[in-house]
């Protein structure tokens, strides 16, 4: 008997992801987005998406880095690994578990021709990551405890990435992610196409 393959993924509208091997046949951007639109951030505790998140993400670096295109479209994909590996606290993220990331990601990347960030970019990226994290918690969270905790973990603000992921956060809260079917809302899917065409 054959061990189990987990690295190979059946997708909602036919198909299969297989990891394992050594490039990706196709990549179903609207199974990718609903799974992420599915995938609650803060260990499922708040209704706020890894799709929302990213996709704040994206806005906020368009504000910031509007001619950066290469850091703009990481942004609103960084999380894509998210649709097949969860939302798993980078705290308890072993060496396996990010070797795996790792693998997966490079293979999403390569099959959408994207570039690696530099040390610079990637900086930027992680900066907005974190604050956009801060202006979660203000705004999805109740009690201030959260907020307090997770302000001393981020450390040093800087004031013009916060109003970025602020005014990025508000943006996306009045979208749309799913239609009355339960689908993937269409503009959702446009707009992941729209930045990879332009970027």
């Amino acid at each position: 008997m054959s061990s189990p393959n987990y690295m190979k993924f059946f997708m909602r509208s036919g198909g299969c992801l297989d990891f394992s091997r050594d490039t990706l046949d196709f990549f179903p951007m609207d199974d990718v987005l609903y799974s992420l639109g599915k995938e609650d951030r803060f260990f499922n505790q708040i209704s706020w998406s890894v799709l929302q998140h990213s996709i704040a993400c994206g806005i906020a670096g368009e504000i910031l880095y509007g001619d950066n295109t290469l850091l703009i479209k990481h942004l609103y994909v960084h999380d894509f690994t998210e649709a097949f590996l969860r939302d798993v606290p980078a705290v308890v993220k072993c060496k396996e578990y990010k070797d795996i990331e790792g693998e997966v990601q490079n293979k999403i990347f390569s099959f959408i021709n994207l570039p690696s960030l530099g040390i610079d970019d990637h900086a930027y990226l992680k900066n907005i990551d974190i604050h956009m994290r801060l202006v979660e918690t203000f705004y999805l969270y109740d009690t201030p405890e959260c907020f307090e905790a997770i302000k001393a973990e981020v450390g040093a603000t800087e004031p013009e990435i916060l109003l970025a992921c602020t005014d990025a956060f508000l943006r996306v809260q009045a979208l749309e992610m799913f239609d009355d079917e339960g689908d993937i809302d269409e503009s959702i899917v446009e707009l992941f196409k729209s930045v990879l065409r332009k970027y």
